[in-house]
């Protein structure tokens, strides 16, 4: 109890919101049983999890929703690397401008 205490205060602090944690957490127990159903099935073998269509659809789907936030960042990422390329570029033009002789 004291410790579940502990990780509120510090998700408070640095501003985490907890509610993700817990829609994790409740969830997490059915899952994990499922998951340990379908490989008792299938005998130890992940491949379950991709050659069903739903499962791997849903897995496509889970791997798209973690993807997309890293988008912008990406996007983000390739201009700023242009924009210095740019500004390194155009600095060589104006010491070259600079070291011809007039």
């Amino acid at each position: 109890m004291v410790a579940c205490g502990i990780m509120g205060y510090i998700f408070k602090k640095i501003d985490y919101e907890t509610t993700p944690l817990i829609l994790a957490m409740v969830p997490s127990k059915m899952l994990e049983n499922s998951l340990r159903q379908s490989l008792l099935l299938s005998h130890g073998s992940f491949s379950i999890c991709v050659t069903r269509p739903i499962s791997l659809v849903l897995l496509i789907i889970s791997f798209l929703l973690l993807v997309y936030p890293l988008l912008p960042l990406a996007r983000t990422r390739k201009k700023i690397e242009t924009l210095e390329s740019d500004e390194v570029r155009g600095m060589k033009r104006t010491t070259e401008y600079l070291e011809r002789p007039v």
